[in-house]
């Protein structure tokens, strides 16, 4: 066979195998479930409802436990309301939590550039704070930076020695959050 036949062949047995992933909306006790989690999340970050949640999406795998829940919602953080996009996992943990569109520009993460000591301490204070209760784990960090009036938090997940160990297998090793001028959590994510 010819490497193109053998690759032909291998696609399209890797695409028999793919189960598709189903997305509909939840169930009344899923619903209620997610709101209560949208309530948490923001007694944990300052933040208010400013809506109830929409758009909400139920996506899954073959297994139980890649169910994942998506929706939007529009939170107030110190006096700005903003639609977010938020996604949990089965157990209903925030995996991501962003305002929609928000745009980091050109900063690149992992680079600690804020030497303000006073904001520099009021952005880890606010971010250890929420995580505690969060409970993203990280290795290495923290690196802050401005990213327009506010502020980004990042910290590593692995640290250089493991990143070399499993041959830089972890592409985007980051958790990063934002924070306003005022000290309030407002977004959270993975990921570069």
């Amino acid at each position: 066979m010819t490497q193109m036949k053998i690759a032909l062949l291998i696609a399209a047995l890797i695409a028999a195998s793919l189960q598709p992933i189903c997305a509909a909306a939840p169930a009344a006790a899923e619903y209620t479930a997610l709101t209560k989690a949208v309530d948490q999340l923001c007694a944990w970050a300052g933040m208010s409802q400013a809506g109830a949640p929409r758009k909400i999406e139920r996506s899954t795998d073959k297994r139980p436990s890649d169910v994942t829940y998506s929706a939007e919602v529009k939170l107030t953080a110190d006096g700005t309301t903003r639609t977010y996009t938020i996604s949990f996992d089965s157990k209903l943990h925030v995996i991501h939590f962003m305002p929609k569109g928000f745009d980091l520009g050109d900063i690149g993460l992992g680079y600690d550039t804020l030497k303000d000591s006073r904001l520099r301490q009021m952005c880890i204070r606010a971010v250890a704070k929420f995580n505690r209760a969060l409970g993203w784990k990280s290795a290495v960090g923290p690196y802050v930076q401005r990213v327009g009036a506010n502020f980004i938090v990042t910290f590593e997940t692995v640290t250089a020695e493991e990143q070399k160990r499993e041959n830089y297998a972890f592409l985007d090793p980051y958790i990063s959050f934002l924070v306003t001028p005022k000290g309030t959590v407002f977004g959270g994510f993975r990921g570069a």
